[in-house]
């Protein structure tokens, strides 16, 4: 268990309700397909349980994300949703990476409450109702988000505050 108060001071955010509403998964998209393609077989569940770097906070007051570097075992970056009139809708994702974003609750009712169902990694993919297409920046100031109908720009978050340099990325 794990909490936290947001920049906002409007949310203290916690992990110890199960699924969390303050808990976001965020994958890359490469790194889904390469654990795909490396074994078809693999389970959501052995993916999900994989050693993770960072765990990222939502905060449902602001809509910040922080993002905690599991080895440091602090806070790393904070992201900030940007005005919606400061977001370029030609905004050009062909040197980013692709991400995908699913909420911890949505990840744990398609997994059915659980991770007993054998969900395999490659059904996680296609089963997800992943709202918005994401692509983070090269140097991960910026993530954009796209409207999987209209393909226009939903909305971006922008680098906040870094507190200190990835032990390594």
């Amino acid at each position: 268990m794990a909490r936290f108060g947001c920049l906002c001071d409007k949310n203290t955010m916690s992990n110890s309700d199960c699924p969390s509403a303050n808990i976001i998964e965020v994958y890359y998209r490469h790194d889904l397909e390469n654990h795909i393609a490396a074994d078809p077989k693999l389970s959501f569940w052995d993916y999900y349980c994989e050693d993770r770097n960072y765990l990222f906070w939502y905060c449902q007051y602001c809509k910040r994300v922080h993002v905690q570097d599991m080895r440091a075992r602090r806070m790393w970056r904070v992201y900030n949703i940007m005005e919606p009139n400061k977001v370029d809708n030609d905004t050009s994702t062909d040197d980013w990476q692709e991400i995908y974003v699913i909420s911890d609750i949505d990840r744990y009712e398609l997994t059915e409450y659980g991770f007993v169902n054998g969900l395999l990694l490659s059904e996680f993919v296609k089963k997800a109702n992943f709202k918005y297409t994401y692509f983070v920046s090269p140097d991960k100031r910026k993530v954009v988000a796209f409207d999987k109908d209209s393909k226009n720009v939903a909305f971006a978050y922008s680098l906040e505050v870094e507190y200190f340099d990835a032990i390594d990325e």
